[in-house]
């Protein structure tokens, strides 16, 4: 997905990013996605550790009831103050009425977004709780080209684009993150279990996009794809650093992936 940018790239001896025009941005601001506790009182400790480490903005995976994803967001408010950012995926859980209840509940709580409110393909649906609703709305991870995300724009239905390059590719995501521009949209890219091929790629693209907004960090995964690589990539105090070598700026060790694969993992 990512070769043909990739080999233009080392041809060239040039990162994907003076590829693509240049870059706006030598670090990439992001937010540390999911506090993977099993209590409130653990997940409120664990935003504020990241908060000590320079990450002031969490996404809560939530969507388990109106009443306690209000409870959530509102202990997390809490734990990490008014200088804290939150986010919020609802993955797809709510119909319209339940998310227009979700959204009024979370507006004391300062939300910068809620995600994926209602089912991915219901544009309508998200055009009339746009409406409704004071927080943004974030969508856009199960979409691969710019003419699925299309009406979406056009019907007004979302404020913020989360295009995943893993399923888009560059070229791709570029043309979407062109097309939220000519609405005034930001472009949040979506970042999940990708390894680092797809987080390099990610970062690449974020540097480049004149419209970005934050791009995500998952710790877990992080780490395990930077056990694959020569050189680690680099996140710390809320933002990644921005690799500068040919082509997605990642050298893959073989042998580790090697040594992964030949693994048994049951």
């Amino acid at each position: 997905m990512y070769n043909s940018m990739r080999d233009r790239g080392h041809i060239t001896g040039l990162p994907i990013y003076q590829l693509l025009g240049g870059n706006f941005r030598d670090a990439i601001p992001c937010y540390v996605s999911g506090l993977p506790k099993p209590t409130l009182e653990a997940r409120c400790a664990l935003a504020q550790e990241w908060q000590s480490k320079g990450f002031h903005t969490v996404k809560l995976a939530l969507g388990y009831g109106v009443a306690e994803d209000v409870a959530n967001v509102r202990a997390i408010r809490q734990a990490i103050g008014p200088e804290g950012d939150i986010l919020l995926d609802a993955h797809w859980n709510y119909s319209l009425s339940e998310a227009a209840e979700l959204a009024a509940g979370l507006h004391d709580y300062r939300v910068r977004f809620l995600e994926a409110p209602l089912l991915p393909e219901d544009v309508a649906g998200h055009a009339a709780l746009r409406q409704k609703s004071a927080i943004p709305i974030a969508l856009g991870e199960t979409e691969r080209t710019r003419y699925q995300f299309r009406p979406f724009i056009e019907r007004q239905a979302v404020d913020i684009l989360q295009p995943d390059v893993g399923r888009t590719g560059i070229t791709e995501l570029m043309h979407i993150a062109s097309l939220a521009e000519t609405w005034n949209l930001k472009v949040a890219p979506h970042l999940s279990v990708g390894l680092a091929p797809c987080i390099a790629a990610s970062l690449q693209v974020a540097a480049a996009l004149p419209n970005f907004h934050l791009l995500e960090f998952q710790p877990p995964v992080f780490a395990l794809a930077n056990n694959l690589l020569k050189t680690p990539l680099v996140c710390r105090a809320g933002e990644y650093q921005l690799p500068s070598g040919p082509g997605l700026g990642i050298e893959v060790d073989e042998q580790c992936v090697r040594d992964y694969s030949g693994r048994k993992v049951c």
